[in-house]
């Protein structure tokens, strides 16, 4: 049994045929918590009228509207989950049908891993294309859609599962863990106290994550070309200032735990 933790803002479109992608799934043995930074297009409203009408148990935390804060919503999401280990996902993502048992044949066989697939592009144009039916009749249509794959470097071939033995070279943030496409064992995250709740803006709290995770010895990251998620497209955030943060912090911050006195999973 798995959880997943899916984060969401204001794309409704884009989390319903989400979920109609986890209604796909050939492995049935999960629950969804809706991590949601304070949508205000219904996405609440719509979860509530959803979550009795689904296989899987669906869940979610939401917050204030006070910027970019996925750091604090992931981690309130984190302390919903039921089980031992925790599969993280965006709601602008799109997955096949064998996407987690896919993921679970991979995590068997590197136990106790962090372990990051890749993302796939689709356009604005063939976006726009994708319906709830065609993902419940056709999923192969919106892989032909997608563009390249990101990322792109040797150690994200399509045919490449294995271990990053390198992670703080700098080639290594090339091949980057995508914080929309990995999991890892709840165990750790609770040992480094959650995401680092002070990065708000976009970007950097996925990579920081894994930079912690890295240093603390506590598992080795995996990278996979094999576990594949389509991005939907949408229009870039404005605010980066997380990115900006996570280089600074690369640099100066050595801490692992984060969030000190906090207990930031109520």
């Amino acid at each position: 049994m798995i959880s997943i933790v899916v984060s969401s803002y204001n794309r409704l479109r884009h989390l319903k045929l989400f979920l109609q992608c986890c209604r796909e799934q050939t492995y049935k043995d999960f629950e969804i918590v809706v991590a949601d930074d304070g949508s205000s297009d219904g996405t609440i409203e719509y979860l509530d009228k959803t979550k009795n009408k689904c296989f899987f148990d669906l869940d979610y935390v939401t917050q204030k509207d006070l910027g970019f804060r996925k750091s604090k919503i992931l981690n309130k999401a984190i302390g919903k989950t039921k089980f031992d280990d925790i599969l993280f996902l965006d709601a602008d993502l799109l997955i096949g049908p064998r996407f987690v048992s896919n993921y679970l044949e991979v995590y068997e066989k590197f136990k106790g891993c962090l372990i990051s697939g890749k993302i796939g592009r689709i356009n604005q144009k063939d976006s726009l294309k994708i319906t709830e039916e065609l993902i419940k009749s056709d999923f192969d249509k919106i892989v032909l859609m997608s563009s390249g794959l990101e990322p792109e470097n040797t150690c994200y071939r399509d045919d490449y599962t294995g271990y990053c033995d390198s992670p703080f070279k700098r080639s290594f943030w090339h091949h980057w863990v995508l914080g929309g496409n990995f999991i890892c064992p709840k165990k750790i995250i609770y040992e480094l106290n959650g995401f680092d709740e002070d990065f708000i803006g976009w970007g950097g709290e996925d990579n920081d994550f894994a930079q912690r995770i890295s240093l603390s010895g506590k598992c080795k990251i995996v990278l996979s070309g094999v576990l594949v998620a389509y991005h939907l497209y949408h229009s870039m955030v404005g605010d980066r200032s997380g990115q900006r943060l996570f280089n600074e912090k690369k640099k100066f911050e050595k801490t692992i735990v984060r969030n000190e006195g906090r207990n930031v999973f109520n």
